[in-house]
């Protein structure tokens, strides 16, 4: 070791406290002290050995350290924002990953979005052209499935309209299995309702008939029979109108070919005549007990 080296050793040793105070706050201390010990001893000071050091080479030694400190307070600078500059641009790089992942998804979400509008505006045509083909001979017979399709279809028109195309599309896809059952079934039923047709055209008018006569022979009757008060007699002649009504909208229904309201209709005429005639104590028909 040089004799300024030992110089510099010899007052580090010799005042730790001061040494310390140079370095407060500095990382990596005990090597910054033996740098310091290297850099000093490079300086020009007088060689001289560690016990023969003057108080000059001491106060040297401390401007010497505080000149030291100073510049390597500079170099903690440095890298404090070398270190933050690091940090920054590590956030910027986050920032921009997680803004192509944002747009990834969002493409995707578009994307997936257009595919079920798709999917939903297409599955709604195929609905409709079938309906279109079919609604006529549906109405006709069942014309209750019918106003049941229609609701369907505009139900699954109005999610795709408010941009739900997920519900619009759950709602379309099967609409065009169900129309062709109604299709394949229409031969069956529309047998079924003739039947039923046949069998209410031969009993009802006749039951309407002896309905009103009965009405008419207590009407001009001073005194209603006992268990028929005059509420209950004015809700017998209700019933009856409604039920003669109904009979000629019945008919002319089935003259037009809407066979199924025809029969709809029909069956409310009987449930109107069954209730008058219980109301009047008149026996009820078979025809229209089943």
């Amino acid at each position: 070791m040089r004799p300024c080296e030992r110089t510099c050793a010899y007052f580090i040793s010799s005042h730790p406290g001061r040494v310390n105070r140079f370095f407060a706050g500095v990382r990596g201390a005990g090597v910054l002290r033996r740098l310091t010990v290297a850099a000093i001893g490079r300086c020009s000071l007088p060689s001289r050995p560690p016990r023969a050091a003057s108080s000059a080479a001491v106060v040297a030694i401390g401007f010497r350290g505080v000149a030291l400190r100073r510049e390597l307070g500079r170099v903690h600078h440095v890298i404090a924002r070398a270190a933050l500059d690091t940090r920054i641009r590590e956030e910027w790089l986050v920032k921009r990953i997680l803004a192509v992942v944002l747009m990834i998804f969002a493409g995707a979400w578009l994307a997936s979005c257009s595919t079920e509008k798709g999917a939903a505006t297409a599955a709604i045509k195929t609905a409709e052209t079938a309906w279109a083909a079919a609604k006529n001979h549906v109405t006709k017979i069942l014309p209750d499935d019918a106003k049941s399709m229609d609701a369907a279809i505009a139900a699954a028109k109005a999610s795709l309209d408010g941009d739900d195309a997920r519900a619009a599309l759950a709602a379309a896809k099967d609409l065009p299995a169900k129309i062709q059952a109604l299709s394949d079934g229409l031969a069956a039923k529309e047998t079924e309702l003739r039947g039923t047709w046949d069998t209410l055209n031969a009993g009802l008018p006749g039951i309407v008939a002896s309905v009103q006569q009965r009405v008419d022979a207590l009407s001009k009757s001073k005194k209603l029979p006992a268990g028929l008060d005059a509420a209950t007699f004015d809700g017998v002649k209700t019933s009856l109108a409604e039920a003669t009504q109904m009979w000629t909208q019945a008919q002319s229904d089935q003259s037009s070919g809407n066979l199924g309201e025809a029969v709809i209709k029909a069956n409310g005429v009987k449930d109107l005549l069954v209730k008058a005639l219980t109301a009047l104590k008149m026996p009820v028909p078979a025809a229209l007990a089943s």
